[in-house]
């Protein structure tokens, strides 16, 4: 099995900082990835949007419970029954907490996750090999793409009142819909993840040397796949 060759630093790519990086796999990935396999291993390079998804989602969170709300059908301060709210006051901070580490678990089991996707799919389909701490770096870049999902659905969750509300295709079917097939399907195709999809796939051809084209098919294939799959199954 041949292995892609992939320098440990090469004077002719420019050196950018971190904030760059971050910045330009919006923009420019193609040349943020070039950049990243052609320089030594860079933990920081995963870690950083690894940890900008947990905090995204941290804050999501913190906003889909906000503290100090009356909870429909339970007394409010001054009413009679306020004492029976204690274990109610608990309940929402313990599932609070469980949100909150399930959500950075979930930030770092999917960077690793998504790293070995790419990997398996060079090494078995592609026939090519390439370390594999590269692609952690290439996935935790793309995962920075998920900061924006996070955003962009808590802002359409305000602006339609409706907590099913995704940058997804599932907007044209609206609250109607819910429930059925079609939403289900139409909700997976979510825009960021479709575009998170796209700079893996250009990663993928990167790391094994191969064309867009052909990377975007396995990735698409498994990504897109599995997501109308597990959405099909609910």
């Amino acid at each position: 099995m041949p292995a892609t060759p992939l320098n440990d630093q090469d004077p002719d790519v420019a050196t950018t900082s971190l904030v760059a990086k971050l910045l330009n796999t919006i923009v420019g990935p193609g040349e943020v990835f070039e950049e990243v396999l052609a320089s030594p291993p860079s933990v920081s390079n995963w870690l950083a949007p690894t940890l900008l998804v947990c905090l995204s989602g941290i804050v999501a969170v913190f906003l889909s419970s906000p503290a100090g709300l009356p909870v429909p059908g339970l007394p409010s301060q001054g009413e009679p029954g306020l004492e029976a709210t204690a274990p109610i006051e608990s309940s929402l901070t313990h599932w609070r907490a469980v949100s909150l580490a399930a959500t950075c678990f979930a930030a770092f089991v999917g960077t690793f996750w998504s790293a070995f996707v790419l990997w398996f799919i060079g090494r078995v389909f592609l026939k090519t090999s390439f370390p594999f701490p590269k692609a952690i770096e290439i996935a935790g870049l793309a995962s920075l793409i998920l900061v924006l999902d996070v955003t962009v659905t808590a802002l359409l969750v305000e602006a339609t009142g409706s907590p099913t509300a995704r940058p997804a295709f599932s907007l044209i079917l609206g609250s109607n819909g819910v429930g059925s097939n079609a939403f289900a399907v139409l909700a997976a195709l979510n825009v960021f993840h479709l575009w998170a999809a796209t700079l893996l796939a250009l990663g993928l051809s990167k790391l094994s040397r191969v064309s867009f084209g052909e990377a975007a098919f396995w990735v698409f294939l498994y990504w897109i796949g599995i997501r109308i799959a597990l959405a099909l199954l609910r």
